[in-house]
């Protein structure tokens, strides 16, 4: 290697690495206690005021325009053995029971976009293989 640049990457190392040394102090000096934070929102009074006649508005109208996966159409013992199913899989998700002469149906989730239906279909396709995407009501989701 020629002298002159192992020279300069010499002085260089020498100059730089006290540099990132103090630029990294603050970083891994720092305790536990100053890494709380704390924080607080104020919420605009009109902001207050919109989200309080949204929810005086829905409590009257409590379904809107969404999609569900359906899961099931047919007699009202396999529905509910459907529904049993599911529930072993999905625990947390909502199931809808809804009754269309002469079939009973079985309708999972509420949601506002196809999008997120669709999602969610690939999700219960991967466990039980069956089901579609529907246009419905569904029920407000609460803010």
């Amino acid at each position: 290697m020629n002298p002159l640049i192992y020279q300069i990457m010499s002085v260089l190392k020498s100059i730089l690495t006290p540099v990132f040394c103090l630029a990294l102090a603050p970083v891994f000096g720092q305790s536990n206690d100053s890494l709380e934070a704390k924080i607080q929102v104020k919420m605009d009074p009109n902001l207050a005021q919109y989200l309080e006649r949204y929810n005086e508005q829905n409590a009257q109208n409590k379904f809107i325009e969404g999609y569900r996966v359906q899961i099931y159409n047919g007699n009202k013992n396999v529905t509910n053995q459907k529904k049993s199913e599911f529930r072993s899989y999905f625990p947390n998700v909502a199931t809808h029971i809804v009754y269309e002469t002469p079939e009973y149906k079985l309708q999972v989730g509420d949601f506002r976009t196809r999008l997120e239906a669709q999602k969610f279909l690939n999700s219960v396709y991967s466990q039980m293989q069956i089901g579609f995407v529907v246009k419905t009501k569904i029920e407000i989701p609460k803010i």
